[in-house]
C-alpha cells in the first residue's frame, strides 16, 4: 500500500523538488517532509497538488486507484492548456517563481539574523565588546 509520500512522489515524476515546491508555493525542505512522512499536507497544498496534476484528492489522501485522476481524454486537453497558455499567465507565473524565490531568500536571512540575535542574547558580554 503506498503512503501519501509515494503518492506526491509519483505525482512529481520527473521533475525536481524544488520545482514542485515552487508551483506549490512551499519551501523544497517542506515537500521533502511530505515525501518522507514527516509531516502533513494543509489543505492549501493538498488543493494546489490537485490542481497542478487534475488528480481527484480520495487518490490522493487515501490512494483510491479508481479515483486517480481526470479523465485522459479531459486530461490531455487540460495538459496542452497548461503548455500554451497565453502569453500574460506565463509571466504571471514566471513573476510568482520570482517573487517565490525571494521570499525564500528573505526567509533564509531572517533565520540567520533570529540565530545571531539569540547568540548575541545569550552572551551579553560579546554584544557589549562590540
Amino acid at each position: 500500500m503506498s503512503t501519501l509520500g509515494d503518492r506526491i512522489r509519483e505525482l512529481r515524476g520527473a521533475h525536481s523538488q524544488k520545482w514542485l515546491a515552487k508551483q506549490l508555493g512551499i519551501p523544497p525542505t517542506t515537500l521533502s517532509n511530505y515525501e518522507n512522512n514527516r509531516c502533513e499536507l494543509n489543505s492549501a497544498t493538498i488543493l494546489s497538488l490537485k490542481t497542478v496534476f487534475k488528480v481527484d484528492t480520495d487518490w490522493l489522501l487515501f490512494g483510491d486507484a479508481s479515483a486517480k485522476s481526470i479523465p485522459s481524454n479531459a486530461q490531455e486537453v487540460a495538459i496542452a492548456e497548461s503548455n500554451s497558455g497565453c502569453n500574460q499567465c506565463r509571466e504571471l507565473l514566471r513573476q510568482l517563481g520570482i517573487a517565490n524565490e525571494r521570499i525564500y531568500q528573505i526567509h533564509d536571512r531572517e533565520m540567520a539574523l533570529l540565530k545571531e540575535k539569540n547568540k548575541l542574547e545569550s552572551n551579553p558580554h560579546e554584544l557589549e565588546e562590540k
